[in-house]
């Protein structure tokens, strides 16, 4: 597949069968952050930066050679992370199963509804998934419990009533996910992230821009 200029560094996924590919953000990515910030405020960039990501994504280059965009972004106020709320059409929720994680999701999906209307009207919830379980079985501890009871009153008093929260789909705590950060992702790996992304697939189906942020 030929791969538009502007991702000319991009790298293709190990074992990708859908000929993935892969842009990496390193440090130098927040210096760049604050410089495009600070010629914004002082005018020396007219476009609106906040939708910087948005315009390439939504370009023609770009939705000929890609079916869906998935950004990985902290969530922090930094110009990057409103850039990647405003491109998306989806927005996906981790949080690890503990009460105190758990609390986070409402408070930050409270943020997410105050901006959504000024910025990012068409962002969707597509969902809250709960990361790190601890046991290897499917059961749930009863701490778990107690945090995913959390992450849905979190849920439905700042974002709203729906099955947002993913309970048949979490993911598990395990040291060969750990080992693999930062080096590549095997087969065996990304298989525990199957039914995940399967779900979240048929979630985001009917956006018409497939980009999604996490």
């Amino acid at each position: 597949m030929e791969v538009p200029p502007f991702f000319s560094k991009s790298i293709p996924v190990r074992h990708s069968q859908r000929d993935s590919r892969l842009i990496e953000c390193d440090d130098a990515f927040g210096n760049f952050e604050t410089e495009v910030l600070l010629e914004w405020l002082i005018g020396d960039r007219k476009n609106d930066i906040r939708y910087s990501l948005a315009r390439v994504l939504h370009s023609d280059d770009v939705q000929k050679h890609f079916n869906r965009v998935i950004i990985d972004a902290l969530p922090r106020m930094t110009t990057g992370f409103v850039n990647a709320l405003c491109a998306s059409a989806d927005l996906i929720v981790p949080f690890v199963l503990d009460v105190l994680s758990a609390e986070r999701v409402g408070l930050f999906l409270r943020t997410m509804r105050r901006m959504r209307g000024q910025l990012f009207p068409h962002l969707e919830l597509a969902g809250v998934v709960g990361t790190m379980k601890d046991d290897g079985t499917e059961k749930l501890r009863d701490a778990e419990q107690r945090a995913i009871l959390e992450a849905k009153d979190g849920v439905f008093h700042n974002w709203g009533t729906g099955d947002y929260v993913l309970e048949d789909v979490l993911i598990p705590r395990r040291q060969s996910i750990a080992n693999a950060a930062g080096v590549g992702v095997d087969l065996d790996v990304a298989s525990v992230f199957d039914p995940l992304g399967e779900t979240l697939f048929h979630r985001t189906a009917s956006s018409k821009q497939h980009s999604a942020a996490a």
